[in-house]
């Protein structure tokens, strides 16, 4: 009797232990001289007061993983199993759908090729990777549909590396209601009927980095939106190509009358090139770092074209014009908003490197086609001196309250 009230301690204390492990006017381009989704209706929250996450550390160093910015923390799956796609299929066992229905994994391929959506793939739990990098030569490619990451399904702390999207409807990428601690890296994205990446309704700490986000369909070639109260979102090394406009968009929300008490979006070191109409809009009482970025259009050659403000509160510094406008001009924050760090350079060194290795790679046929028609100056910009290692703030990792 005695050896079995030990071993049901034993069991007890394993079980506790257990439980805590737990559309543009058709106008000839020309080459630089070089020396919407449908509207949500209103979040149904209440609006007096808006949870408030703790304040940014200042001057922490750069996150000591391939990830920066807001969401460079996560684990993602890498305390899960490893769950491999065997097959191409649509859904059943095997497929990618299969793979992403449940959390704590890292999904990985043992294919390449096409896989061809019937409807979006809604990735189900939290501590996810999905990793395409991995996949035998030349990689994986989604059609017809993309990836839906939402709070309502439990997605947070995952990581999405290395894939094709294809001309999916409505979005390549959606992250929304509340899902956090995201990473997006070196995905590329073309096609899109609505948006290529559209993070909405209370997402917050998300990173999008190393990524191509080119031409949606004309009739909604709006690249990025960021809105509905999502906050604490970092861009940086991307490449938009030819977006007519929201390269990225990033709002607030319009029905609410207090500003964020967060910054909302950190917009670093991208490469905005041959806008159509716009490039980097704020509006909807955002607050957002807009730094060391290339601008770049053939047919709207203005300031107020590749940085359009509205109702916005910005902080924007080293921005580079292949049009020869000051884009920092108009910014009208004197100093910045606390932000997770990245590393960040002059904007045409960071230009020439998203150009060199932004996207999954291998490329295919449609990024080397875009890529082949960039043309940028010599690093470092002409004028400005280069600030490698800049940063801002740090990484807090609670949630809202």
């Amino acid at each position: 009797m005695k050896i079995a009230a030990g071993i049901g301690v034993v069991l007890v204390a394993c079980s506790l232990a257990l439980q805590g492990c737990a559309g543009g006017p058709a106008t000839r381009r020309h080459e630089p001289q070089m020396t919407p989704l449908p509207v949500p209706g209103p979040i149904q929250a209440p609006r007096s007061a808006t949870p408030k996450l703790p304040p940014p550390k200042a001057e922490q160093p750069v996150a000591p993983t391939p990830y920066q910015g807001f969401g460079a923390l996560t684990p993602g799956g890498s305390r899960g199993r490893i769950v491999s796609v065997t097959n191409l299929h649509d859904s059943g066992p095997g497929s990618l759908r299969a793979a992403v229905s449940a959390g704590s994994r890292t999904v990985v391929f043992a294919v390449s090729g096409t896989i061809s959506l019937t409807k979006m793939l809604k990735v189900k739990g939290a501590f996810l990777t999905l990793d395409g990098l991995n996949a035998p030569p030349p990689g994986i490619t989604l059609v017809n549909a993309g990836l839906y990451l939402s709070g309502t399904h439990q997605a947070h702390d995952i990581i999405i590396r290395g894939l094709r999207i294809r001309n999916p409807t409505p979005d390549g990428i959606t992250i929304r209601d509340g899902a956090s601690n995201i990473v997006i890296d070196h995905v590329s994205i073309q096609g899109a009927h609505d948006g290529s990446i559209d993070i909405t309704r209370g997402a917050f700490d998300i990173t999008v980095q190393w990524s191509i986000f080119a031409q949606n369909l004309q009739a909604h070639n709006l690249l990025s939106l960021i809105d509905y109260q999502a906050r604490r979102i970092t861009f940086h090394h991307n490449l938009f190509m030819q977006g007519q406009s929201r390269q990225p968009q990033s709002g607030w929300d319009k029905t609410v009358a207090l500003p964020p008490p967060d910054v909302v979006t950190d917009i670093r070191n991208n490469l905005i090139w041959d806008f159509e109409a716009y490039g980097t809009v704020l509006k909807n009482n955002t607050q957002a770092n807009v730094v060391q970025n290339f601008y770049y259009s053939s047919l709207q050659p203005s300031a107020t074209h590749a940085l359009q403000v509205q109702s916005a509160q910005v902080y924007a510094q080293g921005n580079y014009s292949g049009n020869g406008v000051n884009v920092d001009s108009q910014g009208n924050q004197p100093h910045p908003f606390a932000a997770a760090p990245v590393e960040t350079t002059d904007a045409c060194t960071a230009a020439q490197r998203v150009r060199d290795t932004a996207g999954a790679r291998p490329l295919d046929a449609i990024d080397e086609r875009y890529l082949a028609s960039i043309r940028l100056p010599s690093a470092p910009c002409p004028g400005s001196a280069t600030r490698a290692g800049a940063s801002v703030g740090g990484k807090p990792r609670s949630s809202p309250k």
